[in-house]
């Protein structure tokens, strides 16, 4: 039964890695799977490509559930570091009113400077619709009356 399975190793590898993205994890997974295979005695019948793709993938599942829930606290500084720009009183409101922002929006917000609306949508698998409306929104909260909606269709 096993050197049925071994004739396959590297493409029961390669699915691994596709699986977790991490080839030390997928070795590890691979090997996993020689184990759980054996010791389950499954039939020779039973052994098809999408049978140990699925086995792969469970146990993938099974080390992620295993794994602690790491904070993000760790990978971040959070030590206060000494401000040394001045803001005036519009760039306080502004900031102030951005604070009162969903979280979410907020984050639009942040990724909108540095990408384009169509690259958000991609990214993060959300409607691009939802993304225009909800930064447009926001700025509109935040700038006020100031807000010049960037609207190319009638430039």
């Amino acid at each position: 039964m096993l050197e049925h399975l071994a004739k396959k190793d590297k493409l029961w590898r390669q699915t691994a890695f596709n699986i977790c993205k991490c080839k030390d994890l997928a070795d590890e997974l691979t090997n996993l799977m020689y184990l759980r295979i054996y010791n389950y005695n499954t039939p020779i019948e039973k052994l098809t490509e999408n049978y140990v793709c699925w086995v792969i993938y469970n146990l993938f599942r099974d080390h992620c559930k295993k794994q602690p829930h790491i904070s993000l606290d760790k990978f971040y500084d959070v030590a206060d570091e000494e401000v040394t720009d001045t803001f005036s009183d519009e760039d306080l409101e502004i900031l102030s009113k951005a604070k009162e922002l969903k979280w979410w929006e907020q984050q639009l917000l942040v990724h909108s400077y540095d990408k384009s609306l169509r690259q958000i949508e991609k990214e993060f698998n959300i409607n691009y619709q939802f993304v225009r409306r909800h930064t447009n929104q926001a700025r509109k909260y935040i700038l006020g009356e100031n807000y010049k909606k960037d609207d190319k269709r009638t430039a």
